[in-house]
């Protein structure tokens, strides 16, 4: 069954799509620096973390698959009855419809269009695998280490994998948009066998991957529902997107070789990256919203209201603020859980301390500069 949509429209609903993933990780990047002043010093503290990298480069490429599309329905691929049919008595083929120079140019777009998708999609596997080994320490967990290491192998295999299927399939490359000879045509964006044996990798990493985090949640669970049940969301929202692929996959192999060049298929990725995006985004706001919880329960304030709050402190008087230590300072509280030897004593405090799993490394480095807390003595009466 064919869903018969305008490609115009589908292009629009794409980059609908790429708005709210941007707006995810604007949000994501504001959040993460939100405490940060505009002085002197400030953006050398809010430096990209390998993170931040990572779904950037992922963004760009959702930017470039959507852009590719743009530029084939721009370029002439318009109508939704056009196909990639190579019987030549077909007045919808494109090979009957257009100008071959133009239609080699269009296919080789078509071609091109499919690195950038993909990379989005092993992009989103790249960040939870670096967030995986922030959280899972070898001390702490050590079989689940193992076990992340392989999955991290096999994510990287299956990723030099389909660029090998979809690259080289059709060999030589340039079958892929040669229009001298529509019947010796090899077109693997709209091959069967790439996209089965692609989409079983993706699948099947996805599944892993999501389902990893699930080995060791019940310790979280140990140390309050409220963490629990947020770690857990933000996993558990991680299967939407599986879900989203999956229906991607159902829409095309019900439609089969009639749907049209630029179809639902394209807004079903859309939504998938979108998706993908906005789970890598995830674990910010949930740091956002346990701080918001410990502010209302009246709870202890977190390092960063505690540097916020310093940083902020008057200077009206013309004074400059005393360096005193903290009785409580975040990184003693951190390194107390270790001994003289450099082994863990309570290796599930290693987990249950850290107030977000991205949020440890970069709340930590604010409190090397300077390594004292800032608490300026108030003023004697």
């Amino acid at each position: 069954m064919v869903w018969w949509i305008e490609p115009r429209d589908v292009v629009v609903t794409e980059w609908v799509f790429v708005i709210i993933a941007s707006v995810f990780f604007a949000l994501r990047i504001y959040i993460r620096n939100r405490h940060l002043e505009v002085r002197k010093h400030a953006f050398k503290r809010s430096k990209f973390k390998l993170s931040d990298w990572v779904i950037c480069v992922t963004l760009l490429c959702f930017y470039g698959s959507v852009s590719c599309d743009t530029i084939m329905v721009a370029e002439g691929f318009s109508d939704e009855r056009l196909s990639l049919h190579k019987i030549l008595t077909d007045p919808n083929s494109v090979y009957v419809r257009f100008e071959k120079g133009k239609l080699r140019g269009l296919l080789q777009v078509l071609q091109f269009s499919t690195l950038p998708y993909y990379f989005s999609l092993w992009g989103v596997k790249m960040y939870l695998l670096v967030l995986y080994y922030k959280l899972v320490k070898p001390t702490a967990l050590p079989k689940q280490r193992i076990a992340l290491h392989v999955l991290a192998v096999l994510v990287a295999l299956t990723c030099i994998g389909w660029v090998a299927v979809n690259i080289f399939w059709c060999w030589p490359i340039r079958r892929n948009w040669d229009v001298e000879n529509p019947r010796d045509t090899c077109v693997a964006y709209f091959a069967t066998k790439p996209y089965i044996i692609t989409v079983t990798m993706h699948a099947g990493t996805e599944l892993l991957i999501f389902s990893f985090p699930f080995s060791f949640l019940h310790i979280l669970r140990r140390s309050g529902k409220k963490q629990f049940y947020a770690a857990s969301s933000v996993f558990a929202f991680g299967f939407l997107g599986v879900i989203v692929s999956l229906g991607r996959v159902a829409y095309i192999f019900t439609a089969g070789h009639g749907a049209p060049i630029i179809s639902m298929g394209q807004a079903w990725a859309a939504l998938e990256q979108c998706v993908g995006i906005m789970i890598c985004c995830l674990p910010a706001f949930k740091t956002l919203i346990e701080k918001g919880w410990s502010k209302s329960s009246g709870s202890e304030r977190n390092l960063g209201e505690v540097i916020h709050s310093s940083l902020r402190e008057d200077d009206t008087k013309g004074k400059h603020p005393e360096w005193v230590d903290c009785e409580r300072s975040w990184e003693n509280e951190v390194r107390g859980n270790w001994n003289r030897r450099g082994t863990i004593i309570d290796p599930e405090i290693a987990i249950l301390r850290v107030e977000s799993f991205e949020m440890q490394r970069y709340e930590f480095d604010l409190v090397q500069e300077p390594v004292e807390c800032i608490q300026p003595i108030k003023e004697a009466n």
